[in-house]
């Protein structure tokens, strides 16, 4: 047995499982007063998803249940499943939704806004030097104009791109990673 090796924990000969040793709360005590973690490894930057983070509901799911197709749901239950790579899946979505940008951008303005509790986060975040940008996997349209409702909306966005082109969606992924294909947008890059 090892202490530090992962497995059963050691314990002595006619020591059963019951007995418990303090915690490691009980016996360590820090040597000097905690540093704050910005100071301690510099972070150049912090990246915040968007759909059911910044904004606490996923607009692009409300989107697709105003104006989609109900099969949307199974092309997520294929992602779910391991069939299918989100990147295709969100494609597949946007094309399903039958309405204008005009009218999809009215119904998120309208429904949804952005965590009442970031805006306050952004302005620390910057207040202690770190630049924050948000990223989303969504229809990601309704991003700017609900982080400019905010008074957010100087924020970076990494995201698909939607366009309309003959007024039907149609998502394109600059910000996909060129070898993998499971994300429309990689947060990895």
């Amino acid at each position: 047995c090892s202490r530090w090796a992962p497995g059963p924990p050691c314990r002595p000969p006619g020591r059963s499982h019951r007995h418990r040793s303090p915690s490691f709360d009980q016996v360590w005590e820090p040597a000097h007063p905690p540093v704050p973690w910005y100071a301690v490894a510099p972070i150049g930057s912090v990246l915040v998803d968007f759909d059911g983070t910044a904004c606490p509901q996923d607009v692009s799911e409300a989107l697709l249940d105003a104006f989609g197709d109900a099969a949307w749901r199974d092309l997520d239950a294929q992602v779910e499943e391991g069939r299918m790579g989100l990147r295709a899946a969100i494609r597949d979505q946007a094309a399903m939704l039958s309405a204008s940008r005009e009218e999809m951008l009215a119904h998120a303005l309208d429904r949804h806004a952005v965590d009442p509790t970031f805006p306050p986060f952004v302005r620390w975040a910057e207040s202690v030097g770190l630049h924050l940008g948000v990223v989303s996997d969504g229809f990601a349209f309704y991003i700017g104009p609900m982080l400019e409702a905010a008074g957010v909306g100087h924020l970076e966005v990494i995201s698909n791109v939607m366009a309309f082109p003959e007024g039907r969606p149609s998502l394109m992924h600059p910000n996909g990673h060129p070898v993998c294909v499971g994300c429309g947008t990689c947060k990895m890059l």
